[in-house]
C-alpha cells in the first residue's frame, strides 16, 4: 500500500535521484519502537516509596497500531516516558512530516511531540534531554535539550492534531496545529538522523500517530519545495566556474593518460593517448613504477625491493610503512607448503618487532599468519593478491608524494569528490535537484 509520506508540497523518495534501488531504500518510520531497549536516567531513591528498579518503559502501553497510552504513576517529572519511531527519517528525504492526534489529555495533559536521536533517555519528555526537540501541550512551550522551555504556540489537548515537520535542507523543525501552520520552532538542526518521538507524563494520556498511512491534515504552502529548490540552484550558481581551457575530448584523454601513468601502465598510456598534454607523472617514473608493480603482483618481493632500492635508494629506511608491508608480503610469498620453517624463521626475525610499530601491524600480521597456516586455501590466495595490490598502492602514493606530486591521479580525485558530494546530498538535497520533478500527493 502506498503511504502518504509527504503532504501536498512534498516529494516522495521514489522520485529522487537515488543511490539505491527501491528495494534497497532506507525504511520509513511506521510504528513506535519499544522503549525498553533504550537508556534511562536514574530513578528516585527507594526512600521515596518508589522501587528504584522501576523501568519507565513499563509506563507506556503501545498499540494497537500506532496508539500509545500512559499507565504509569505520573506523580512528578521523573515519571515521564517517551518512545521513538522504529526507524529514523530516511537520509535522502528533504522534508519529512508526521502527525499525532491527542485522544485523551489524561489528568494534566503533559504531552510532548517532536524529534529525537535514538539514544535519548526513556524517562524524559521530548526536548528535555540533549539531542531532542519537543513541543508541549500543557503550556505551548518548545524545548531543545533543556528543561527550560521557550514560549512558542498554543496549548493542545484531546481532539487536536499536531503536525511535526523537519526540513533538513533548511535545518528547521516546524509544527502545525489542526492544519494551521505555527511556524518554525527550531533552527540550525544539524543532526543527520532523527526519529519521530512522543512523550507522556500523567495517567491515561493517549495519542495515535500517523506516519503516512492516511493523508496528513497539515498542508504547508505548495511553494515550499519550489522555494527550497530555487535556493539550492541559486547557491550552486553563485560558485564561479572557470572557463574550459580545451575541448572535452582532449581533457578526457589527458585524464585517462595521467591515470595510466600514475598507476604504472606507461605503454598503455602511450597507446591510448599518445599526444596528451602535460602529465603529473614523468614517464621515467611511470616506467620504474611499472617494473616495481609487475614484480609485486608476480609475488617477487626480492625483485620489488631491488627495484625500489635502485629507483629510490633511501625509501625503505625512511618509509616504515613501505618497509613493513614489503616484509609482510615476502613472508606471505614464502608461506608455501614445504617452506614453513623458513617462513617462520623470517617472520620471527623481521616482523615481530616491526608489527608493534605499525598502526595496522597486528591486523596485517594476523592475516599473514593465516596464510602460513593454510597456504593453499582460497582465503590465503585472496589475501596474497589483496595485499599485493595494497603494497602497490602504498608504493605509488609514496613515490608521488616524494616527487612533490599528489598521491593519486586527477581522475581518482574527481571520483572521490563525486562520492563525497553524493554522500552530502544524502542529507536531503538530492530529491530537490532532480530535473523536471513535480511535487505530488501520495495517497493510500
Amino acid at each position: 500500500m502506498e503511504r502518504a509520506r509527504y503532504v501536498d508540497s512534498l516529494c516522495h523518495p521514489s522520485q529522487s535521484m537515488s543511490r539505491t534501488t527501491q528495494d534497497e531504500r532506507e525504511p520509513w518510520p511506521s510504528t513506535w519502537e519499544s522503549p525498553s531497549v533504550r537508556p534511562r536516567r536514574p530513578m528516585r531513591s527507594s526512600d521515596s516509596g518508589i522501587d528504584v528498579s522501576t523501568n519507565p518503559a513499563s509506563f507506556l502501553q503501545i498499540g494497537p497500531g500506532t496508539r500509545i497510552r500512559y499507565v504509569g504513576p505520573g506523580e512528578d517529572d521523573r515519571d515521564a516516558a517517551n518512545v521513538v519511531a522504529d526507524c529514523p527519517v530516511p537520509s535522502d528525504c528533504p522534508v519529512y512530516c508526521f502527525e499525532v492526534e491527542i485522544l485523551c489529555e489524561g489528568s494534566s495533559g503533559l504531552i510532548g511531540v517532536g524529534f529525537a536521536t535514538r539514544n535519548v533517555e526513556v524517562n524524559v519528555l521530548p526536548g528535555w534531554a540533549e539531542g531532542s526537540y519537543g513541543y508541549h501541550g500543557d503550556d505551548g512551550n518548545i524545548f531543545r535539550g533543556s528543561g527550560q522551555g521557550t514560549p512558542f504556540g498554543p496549548e493542545f489537548t484531546a481532539g487536536d492534531v499536531i503536525s511535526c515537520i523537519w526540513c533538513k535542507v533548511r535545518q528547521t523543525i516546524s509544527f502545525a496545529k489542526n492544519g494551521v501552520d505555527l511556524g518554525v520552532a527550531f533552527r540550525n538542526v544539524r543532526e543527520r538522523k532523527l526519529y519521530p518521538t512522543i512523550g507522556l507524563r500523567t495517567f491515561n494520556e493517549e495519542a495515535v500517530a500517523n506516519f503516512g498511512a492516511k493523508p496528513f491534515l497539515c498542508k504547508p504552502p505548495k511553494e515550499l519545495l519550489a522555494e527550497i529548490r530555487e535556493e539550492a540552484y541559486l547557491e550552486m550558481g553563485s560558485v564561479p566556474i572557470p572557463a574550459p581551457s580545451g575541448s572535452p575530448d582532449v581533457l578526457l584523454g589527458d585524464l585517462v593518460r595521467d591515470y595510466l601513468l600514475h598507476s604504472g601502465f606507461p605503454a598503455t598510456a602511450r597507446a591510448i593517448a599518445p599526444a596528451g598534454g602535460p602529465s603529473s607523472v614523468l614517464e621515467s617514473d611511470a616506467a620504474a613504477l611499472a617494473a616495481i608493480q609487475s614484480a609485486v603482483l608476480a609475488g617477487d618481493a626480492d625483485r620489488a625491493e631491488e627495484l625500489l632500492a635502485s629507483h629510490l635508494p633511501d625509501i625503505l629506511g625512511e618509509e616504515p610503512d613501505i618497509s613493513f608491508r614489503l616484509k609482510c608480503q615476502r613472508f606471505m610469498e614464502m608461506s608455501k607448503p614445504g617452506n614453513e620453517a623458513d617462513a617462520i624463521s623470517y617472520g620471527m626475525e623481521h616482523l615481530s618487532e616491526a608489527s608493534a610499530q605499525h598502526p595496522m601491524g597486528k591486523e596485517i600480521l594476523s592475516d599473514a599468519a593465516m596464510v602460513l597456516a593454510f597456504p593453499d586455501s582460497p582465503d590465503a590466495c585472496e589475501l596474497r593478491a589483496s595485499y599485493r595490490w595494497q603494497l602497490v598502492s602504498a608504493i605509488v602514493s609514496c613515490l608521488q608524494i616524494r616527487a612533490g606530486r599528489p598521491p593519486c591521479s586527477p581522475l581518482e580525485r574527481l571520483v572521490r569528490h563525486a562520492k563525497l558530494v553524493w554522500r552530502e546530498l544524502g542529507m536531503g538535497m538530492d530529491p530537490l535537484l532532480s530535473p523536471g520533478e513535480d511535487a505530488h500527493l501520495q495517497r493510500s
